[in-house]
């Protein structure tokens, strides 16, 4: 992987947040390739980001999103990322709880 200034890292080198949107880049770029299926499902796909690193990949699956009109599916149990979601404009978004009583 080649960072911002040019330099070659290694996988291993990388951080698991960093991992994380190599692998989301990746899935993105396969995705396109494939072509005809027009959904993508994420399960958990940034749980290991950091606030600003979760927006830019919010940002990035929205930009695929709305270049290639699939419809994509984001499963996740944190709530401020199904808010990020929301607030991108990848609607509808849905909220189900599993395991609560009340």
């Amino acid at each position: 992987v080649t960072d911002a200034t040019g330099v070659a890292r290694a996988l291993e080198h990388l951080s698991s947040g960093m991992k994380d949107l190599v692998v989301l880049a990746a899935r993105l770029a396969l995705a396109e390739a494939a072509g005809k299926l027009e959904l993508l499902v994420l399960d958990e796909p940034f749980v290991n980001l950091d606030e600003g690193r979760e927006a830019r990949a919010v940002q990035m699956v929205k930009a695929f999103q709305k270049k290639n009109g699939w419809q994509v599916v984001v499963l996740t149990k944190e709530e401020r990322l199904a808010e990020l979601v929301a607030q991108e404009g990848m609607e509808p978004v849905v909220s189900v709880r599993l395991g609560e009583r009340g």
